[in-house]
């Protein structure tokens, strides 16, 4: 097809194109034949002033030379004969490193046949997109150009009225970088009234290997909205606002009232807390003179009724002195004051444990303390802490485990998972028992819960105290019940319940 019939057809339906060029690369031998006084050779020339000029220009021995433009008009006739090479143009599209914001013409002699883009500024005003095509391989001094570069100047402010009446927004802006990085913007921002908001939405395309940001925004506000929805909403928001202040008013008036019964409770809270350990305080007393009255009354000699009465007093004697002593232990759990000391702890475990073995044997317990290989670890930790939590777990256990039974006592040395790279003594103690369900296991902690204990005495608050005393040393206290399947013939339980004391060190 030739040149000028395609070109025609092209702007036809392209109406945004500035114009359609070729230039061939020529030899000064070549070209010199084809000058005319309407082929005259021109280059650019860029004034102090930044204006561009057309100046004569001599045929050098490799030329690249404007010899087709469409249309043909004043703005775009001086461009025939322009010798593209004083536009350094080519250099950086085709004997240059590859950059980020621009396609490379040349990567090889054999990958020549290439598009690129790149912005251009228009001699009669204005800035347009370069899109060019190489055809063919032209050598000259050990470089390779292309025989012809077919050009399309896309124009870019009627690009964008184009894009803009395709899409019915006229606050349309499109942007694109220079090769210098420099963002050029076409088009202008909206200017919203103050009863609208611009609303905006950017999204980026590419252009043969160059980004073009295409921006739109479109003004919201009471132009879109006629006078009823504008009542209704009017109504609603005075709605709300009336809805909202009643309901803070209610919520004041309500936390004010929390705060007063709060306040109330944690008052009698308090004085019921001093008025009973007031009330053990003073029990303790008693309770000894009892006692010891009832130890002479042991030694004299009676009848089998006054005997009965007697063992039957001592019994309630030592469950209201059990009873009084875990009271005041849960005061002094509730009130302990910290005091960290470094010692070695493992020395400290067994100084605590010692007392227990006859209380065992008394009980015909089997218990076995178990050597390990931790033999010693000086921490600071408080010594107060882990006798009350050490001693009420050793309790426990003595009085739910079954005579001709077994308990266990062991230390190990664990370190904590993933990112916890903490060091822990671990204390388990095993008791042979019948077993815990793992929900008997999580409520055996709670305050006055006794599981399974109907004939054993107890108040019910030495594991609370356990656990509220490692609550605040930041020690881990767990409980869990299983099988031990290498438990000896003499004993009649394999299952076991387990209390897991982890303390850092």
């Amino acid at each position: 097809m030739d040149k000028r019939r395609f070109s025609t057809l092209v702007a036809q339906q392209l109406p945004y194109i500035h114009s359609i060029s070729m230039a061939s690369a020529y030899s000064q031998e070549e070209l010199e034949p084809l000058l005319s006084p309407r082929f005259m050779l021109k280059q650019i020339r860029i004034r102090e002033n930044g204006e561009i000029e057309l100046i004569p220009y001599r045929p050098q021995s490799i030329n690249v030379i404007t010899n087709f433009i469409y249309p043909l008009t004043p703005q775009t006739k001086p461009i025939i004969g322009l010798d593209i090479l004083s536009l350094k143009l080519l250099d950086p599209l085709f004997n240059r490193e590859y950059k980020d914001d621009f396609v490379r013409l040349l990567k090889a002699p054999t990958a020549l046949h290439q598009t690129v883009t790149r912005p251009f500024d228009l001699f009669g005003g204005g800035s347009a997109i370069s899109i060019n095509q190489a055809i063919g391989e032209r050598l000259f001094n050990d470089k390779v150009y292309p025989q012809h570069i077919t050009t399309l100047l896309i124009e870019l402010d009627d690009f964008r009225n184009f894009l803009a009446n395709f899409i019915g927004n006229d606050a349309l802006r499109i942007q694109l970088q220079t090769e210098q990085g420099e963002a050029i913007w076409f088009g202008k921002r909206l200017a919203p009234q103050w009863y609208e908001i611009a609303i905006q939405e950017q999204q980026t395309y590419q252009l043969l290997g160059r980004d073009i940001i295409l921006q739109s925004e479109f003004g919201f506000g009471l132009k879109q909205i006629n006078w009823q929805l504008m009542l209704v909403l009017m109504l609603l928001g005075l709605g709300a606002i009336f809805y909202f202040n009643k309901l803070y008013s209610v919520i004041q008036r309500k936390q004010r009232n929390l705060i007063a019964a709060n306040s109330k409770l944690t008052h009698n809270l308090k004085t019921q807390s001093d008025m009973l350990e007031h009330i053990s305080h003073e029990l303790n007393t008693p309770l000894t003179l009892i006692s010891l009255a009832n130890q002479q009354l042991q030694k004299g000699e009676g009848n089998d009724e006054q005997t009965t009465h007697v063992v039957t007093i001592d019994r309630q004697l030592k469950k209201m002195t059990n009873l009084v002593k875990h009271i005041l232990e849960v005061k002094t759990a509730q009130r302990l004051s910290l005091n960290p000391q470094p010692q070695d702890i493992v020395a400290h475990i067994k100084q605590i444990v010692s007392p227990f073995k006859a209380q065992f044997a008394q009980k015909n317990i089997q218990f076995l303390h178990i050597e390990s290989h931790v033999q010693t670890v000086t921490t600071s930790y408080d010594h107060l802490s882990l006798e009350m939590v050490l001693e009420n777990m050793l309790t426990n256990a003595c009085k739910y485990t079954d005579a001709f039974e077994w308990v266990e006592l062991y230390l190990n040395l664990e370190v904590g998972d993933g990112e916890d790279p903490q060091r822990y003594l671990v204390v388990n103690i095993d008791n042979a028992h019948d077993g815990l369900t793992a929900q008997q296991c999580e409520q055996i902690f709670t305050k006055f819960v006794r599981i399974n204990a109907q004939h054993i005495q107890g108040s019910g608050l030495g594991l609370d105290i356990v656990k509220e005393v490692c609550a605040r040393n930041d020690w881990l206290i767990e409980c869990y019940s299983g099988v031990k399947p290498y438990v000896a013939k003499q004993f009649g339980k394999d299952g076991y319940v387990a209390f897991k004391l982890s303390i850092p060190v």
